[in-house]
C-alpha cells in the first residue's frame, strides 16, 4: 500500500484540476486550443525529466548508506570481540556498552528521536582509550558516513531549478484548464491524466530529494531508503545481550542455590 501512498493522495489535486477545468468551459470561452499548448507541455516533461535525473544519483547512493554504517558498526563489534582476551571482564562490559550506545544513538538520529552532535559524542567516547587501535579508524569511517547523510539531508538539488520546475508546471496547468478540447471527454481526460502525471512527478522529486525523511513511526514518505541493515542489526545486539543478561542471572541463581544447600 506504501507504493501507491503518493499516487493517492495526488489525486484529489488532479480532480481539483479537472473540476477547475469544466466549471472554466461551462463559463468562459477557452483562451488557446489544446494543440496550440504542446511546447509547454513538453518543456514541462523535459524539466521533470532533468530534475528526476539529478536526484535519482544522490538516491542511488543514499540507498548505500544504511548497509554501509550497519557493516562498519559490525565490524567495530568484530573487533571488540577479538580481543575480548586483552581486556579486564569489566572492560570488556563497558566497551559493549559504549558500542550498542553508539548503536542506539544512529537508530534513534535517523528517526528524529536525537541529534547529531550526540551521536558524534558516542562515537568519540567509543574511540578514546580503544581497546583495538583500528577501531580509532573506524569510529572516522562512520563519521563520515552520518555527515554525508546529514549533508543529504540539509541540502536540495538545485534550487533553481525547481523554481522553473513549479513555473512551468504551473503555466501547463493553468494553461491546461484554459485550452479548448473537442469534446467534453477528451477535456476530463487529457487534463486529468496530465494534471495527475505532473503533480505526482513533483511530489515524487521533493520526496526522493531527502530519502531519510523519517519520524519515529518509521517512514514519513513513499520514497526514503529502508533501514533494515541497521535496524535489524540493532535487534540482534538487543537480542544477545537479553540473552547474556537472562544468562547471568541463571547462573546467580546456581550459584545461590548451590550456596544455600551448602549451609
Amino acid at each position: 500500500m506504501l507504493k501507491w501512498k503518493l499516487m493517492l493522495s495526488t489525486v484529489p489535486f488532479a480532480i481539483g484540476i479537472v473540476a477547475l477545468a469544466y466549471l472554466r468551459a461551462q463559463w468562459i470561452p477557452g483562451l488557446v486550443e489544446f494543440a496550440d499548448a504542446a511546447p509547454l507541455v513538453t518543456s514541462a516533461a523535459l524539466i521533470i525529466g532533468f530534475m528526476l535525473s539529478g536526484v535519482l544519483s544522490d538516491y542511488k547512493e543514499s540507498e548505500r548508506l544504511p548497509g554501509e554504517i550497519s557493516a562498519t558498526l559490525q565490524l567495530m563489534e568484530d573487533r571488540i570481540t577479538a580481543n575480548a582476551s586483552n581486556v579486564t571482564e569489566n572492560e570488556l562490559k563497558d566497551v559493549r556498552k559504549k558500542h550498542f550506545a553508539v548503536v542506539n544513538g544512529i537508530s534513534e538520529w535517523f528517526i528524529n528521536a536525537t541529534e547529531m552532535e550526540k551521536c558524534l559524542q558516542l562515537i568519540k567516547v567509543l574511540s578514546v582509550n580503544p581497546i583495538d587501535s583500528h577501531l580509532i579508524d573506524d569510529a572516522n569511517v562512520l563519521r563520515r558516513l552520518l555527515i554525508r547523510v546529514d549533508v543529504i539531508r540539509r541540502t536540495s538539488f538545485i534550487q533553481s531549478g525547481y523554481a522553473i520546475l513549479d513555473l512551468l508546471v504551473g503555466s501547463t496547468l493553468v494553461t491546461l484548464i484554459f485550452a479548448n478540447f473537442k469534446n467534453l471527454f477528451q477535456q476530463i481526460l487529457i487534463v486529468g491524466f496530465l494534471a495527475l502525471i505532473y503533480i505526482y512527478m513533483i511530489r515524487f522529486i521533493r520526496d526522493i530529494d531527502d530519502p531519510f525523511e523519517y519520524d519515529a513511526s518509521g517512514a514519513a514518505g513513499a520514497a526514503e531508503v529502508d533501514l533494515f541493515p541497521l535496524t535489524d542489526y540493532r535487534a540482534r545486539l538487543e537480542a544477545a545481550q537479553n540473552k547474556s543478561l537472562l544468562s547471568r542471572i541463571r547462573s546467580k541463581m546456581r550459584t545461590l542455590r548451590v550456596s544455600s544447600d551448602s549451609n
